[in-house]
């Protein structure tokens, strides 16, 4: 992933069905990684697909000090986790997690 905060995201029913969503208590920017954590985890592939980003030219950003705090936090939890117990690829019969997308 280039951009793991991007803000479009397309999910396949079946990702979202592998997923406990019920589990998932990020908010902000924060949630969108821990989405795509839980979309590797799950086995599945994920398509990044470029877009031209332009700055804003009214109003005013909603990053706050709480959801830099909260992805700052969490990022870092996932990491030592990571580190300490590293995933394995899970095979479906659909192929191996490399091979699936959600593109």
């Amino acid at each position: 992933m280039r951009d793991s905060t991007a803000g479009y995201r397309a999910y396949r029913a079946e990702t979202l069905r592998a997923i406990p969503l019920d589990d998932v208590h990020s908010h902000g920017y924060c949630f969108q990684i821990d989405m795509t954590l839980r979309t590797l985890d799950a086995g599945f592939g994920v398509a990044e697909v470029p877009i031209t980003f332009r700055d804003r030219l009214r109003g005013t950003s909603k990053m706050s000090s709480g959801i830099v705090a909260e992805a700052m936090l969490r990022v870092t939890q996932w990491g030592l986790r990571r580190w300490f117990r590293p995933r394995s690829l899970s095979r479906t019969s659909n192929g191996s997690a490399a091979e699936r997308s959600l593109g």
